[in-house]
């Protein structure tokens, strides 16, 4: 994930930070793992 990627995500103050996580895992390939560890519906 580029740093001006992480960046824009770590700037949205209206997502939570386990929205955040969900994001960068969605876009290294695993959201969908990471989000049913954690218990959050389709993020």
């Amino acid at each position: 994930m580029h740093a001006m990627d992480l960046a824009v995500l770590i700037d949205d103050f209206e997502l939570y930070p386990d929205e955040m996580l969900s994001e960068v895992a969605r876009r290294l390939g695993f959201g969908q793992l990471f989000d049913d560890a954690v218990g959050l519906a389709n993020a």
